[in-house]
């Protein structure tokens, strides 16, 4: 699966419990540190415990080359980071929801779109990390 070139580095999003038991909630919002984005998956890393439980929804909203996206998904994996004291987390997408603003698939367009017209990775980065 095709990584995000624009996310060499890691970079700040915000994320919040939307759902638990199929029940629409809205928690506060934590920061988290996004390191890896796929069109299926995005891990993260955080000083918070998070539940990891298909009955747990997320949602992840980033800004990215000028625009918020939303992911939306659950958590399936939690990594204790002892030398980091924090974890690691993947967040895999929920299909088939619907968000109010641009997701995966609409980033990796925009990005491909981009390099289409010759930006360098370097700029992109520098986009991606101006939060």
């Amino acid at each position: 699966m095709r990584s995000i070139p624009c996310l060499t580095e890691p970079f700040y999003a915000r994320l919040k419990i939307i759902q638990v038991h199929r029940r629409q909630i809205s928690s506060k919002d934590s920061l988290v540190q996004v390191i890896e984005l796929d069109m299926r998956k995005l891990r993260f890393r955080s000083d918070l415990k998070f539940p990891v439980s298909s009955n747990v929804v997320y949602a992840l909203y980033a800004e990215l080359l000028d625009c918020e996206f939303e992911f939306v998904g659950t958590i399936v994996k939690s990594i204790f980071l002892q030398k980091r004291a924090g974890f690691e987390y993947q967040l895999n997408y929920l299909e088939g929801v619907r968000t109010k603003k641009p997701s995966a698939g609409a980033l990796l367009s925009a990005i491909a779109f981009l390099e289409a017209l010759g930006h360098e990775e370097g700029q992109l980065n520098a986009k991606a990390n101006n939060l």
